[in-house]
């Protein structure tokens, strides 16, 4: 039975080449998904860059759109200042 169980275990190189590959792939996936995420970003702010260019408001309405953030007095309603919204 210990003779039929070695010859159906992989052995120790089959499994450190399949970990190797598999990282190698995982590697690859990567490096694509964050290319994609860089280009999106990058189209992202392109897009924001020119909304803000072809709709920069008057000092009147300027002022208007300033953001206001109001803070509770009670410490245990504030968010954690850690925390970073995005």
């Amino acid at each position: 039975m210990s003779d039929k169980k070695k010859v159906d275990a992989p052995s120790s190189a089959e499994d450190s080449e399949r970990t190797l590959v598999t990282l190698d792939q995982l590697s690859q996936t990567i490096e694509v998904m964050s290319s994609v995420v860089n280009r999106l970003r990058a189209h992202l702010s392109e897009q924001v860059a020119a909304t803000f260019k072809d709709s920069e408001p008057s000092p009147e309405t300027k002022q208007s759109q300033n953001l206001i953030v109001e803070l509770p007095a009670e410490p245990e309603q504030r968010r954690d200042p850690r925390v970073t919204l995005h």
